[in-house]
């Protein structure tokens, strides 16, 4: 992903700020029963968003995951379990190497397939703003392909790595010991030394959003959340 110039992110947030609430709304439920949780490797997803699907399962909901970059048997294996602890039985993979999805010419008609086979209601992806060229270029893959696919699904786009400005957020705080549990699992798989505490990362910013919104939110998880057209037309201003 090209680097994005100070002048092309102050008109991609011209173009976003009438869509933003200046309240962030507190959403007790996903936007559909069916979900589609997206990352481009296994604890990205457990950082933004392993909250809200966790809630979003004890509720009776479904989620799918899809991972975009596994290549290796025990990159899939390790993404299994994540998947599993998160409450998923049903996962996707994608055979791209990790960092090799911007430069793909196949990857967003894989990814267009796997949305069409999976038809869900709404769709976590790591937002547009993420400095990571392979959770970018899943916001990239959209805009390629949004004459390709039925746009009619949500999107929820979670923080990585980078700040995000959301128009809502979820109380994860009765689930927060069991994504905690899942970071646990996710740190121990890095393979870059010195490893990054998943944990303390993911604590301080869901502890920073509850509060932002209400001294008795312990925990939250944020997100801009949008119609798939909105977001592409989003996206098409700022990639």
């Amino acid at each position: 992903m090209k680097q994005l110039k100070n002048g092309a992110i102050l008109k991609f947030y011209e173009f976003i700020s009438p869509f933003l609430s200046h309240n962030i709304i507190q959403q007790d439920k996903l936007p559909g029963h069916s979900a589609l949780l997206i990352s481009a490797a296994a604890g990205d997803e457990a950082i933004g968003a392993a909250g809200t699907i966790l809630s979003h399962i004890s509720e009776g909901g479904q989620f799918t995951t899809l991972y975009c970059s596994q290549t290796t048997g025990k990159e899939v294996k390790e993404s299994e379990k994540t998947a599993l602890m998160l409450g998923s039985k049903v996962n996707h993979f994608l055979p791209f190497a990790k960092g090799s999805l911007s430069k793909s010419s196949k990857f967003p008609q894989s990814l267009a397939k796997a949305i069409e086979k999976i038809n869900p209601d709404v769709v976590l992806i790591p937002s547009m703003m993420e400095t990571n060229a392979d959770n970018a270029a899943i916001s990239e893959a959209l805009v390629k392909i949004r004459k390709k696919i039925d746009l009619d699904f949500m999107i929820m786009a979670y923080s990585v790595w980078m700040p995000i400005m959301p128009n809502c957020i979820f109380d994860i705080s009765k689930v927060w010991n069991e994504k905690k549990s899942v970071l646990d699992y996710c740190s121990i798989l890095q393979t870059a030394q010195p490893a990054k505490d998943y944990v303390k990362v993911a604590e301080g910013i869901n502890q920073y959003w509850g509060q932002s919104v209400s001294p008795n939110i312990k925990y939250a998880e944020a997100f801009l959340m949008a119609t798939a057209q909105k977001y592409i037309s989003m996206a098409r201003k700022a990639l």
